[in-house]
C-alpha cells in the first residue's frame, strides 16, 4: 500500500538522519514535524486561513501580497492560482498586474499570525465551517457537534 511505502519511506529518512548526525538529528526531525502537525503552526494555518473564505461562495480564495510570497515562492496568489492552476508560480505576480481590478478585491490584509492567534482565542473551532453547515445543524439535518471539540 502507498501508506505503507509512505511510512517506510520516512522511518528511513528518520534512521539517516541519525546515522549521519546522530540521534540529537533525529530527535530535533521528530520534534519539527509534531510543532508542523499541530495546532501551533503560526505559519501554516494563518496562511490557510488568509485565503479561504468558507463563506463566501462567490469568494472562496484570497490571495496575501506580503513578503511571504518571497520566502514561499508565491504561495501567497491564491486566488490567481486558482483561477489559473497552469501558470508556473514564478509568474503568478504578473496575472495580478494585468488584471489588478479581478484579483485586489480578493486581497487578505490580516497577518497570518493575527488570523492564528484569533483562532487560538476563539478555541481553535473549525474555520472551515460554512454559514450553510451551521443552519443544517441548527435545522437538525445534520450531526451537530459541540464548538468546542470542532477542529
Amino acid at each position: 500500500r502507498k501508506q505503507d511505502a509512505f511510512a517506510l519511506f520516512s522511518a528511513a529518512c528518520y534512521l539517516g538522519a541519525w546515522w549521519l548526525w546522530g540521534w540529537r538529528a533525529a530527535l530535533y526531525a521528530l520534534w519539527s514535524l509534531s510543532v508542523k502537525a499541530s495546532r501551533f503552526d503560526v505559519v501554516g494555518w494563518g496562511q490557510d486561513m488568509a485565503e479561504h473564505n468558507s463563506d463566501d461562495e462567490h469568494k472562496p480564495t484570497n490571495s496575501t501580497y506580503t513578503w511571504w510570497n518571497v520566502l514561499f515562492c508565491n504561495t501567497g496568489y491564491h486566488a490567481e492560482h486558482h483561477t489559473f492552476p497552469a501558470i508556473p508560480g514564478c509568474y503568478l505576480p504578473r496575472v495580478t498586474k494585468a488584471a489588478p481590478d479581478v484579483f485586489r478585491p480578493c486581497e487578505n490584509s490580516e497577518s497570518w499570525p493575527a488570523l492564528w492567534r484569533r483562532w487560538a482565542m476563539n478555541g481553535f473551532r473549525s474555520f472551515r465551517i460554512t454559514a450553510y453547515q451551521e443552519a443544517l445543524a441548527e435545522g437538525g439535518r445534520c450531526l451537530r457537534v459541540s464548538k468546542a471539540k470542532v477542529a
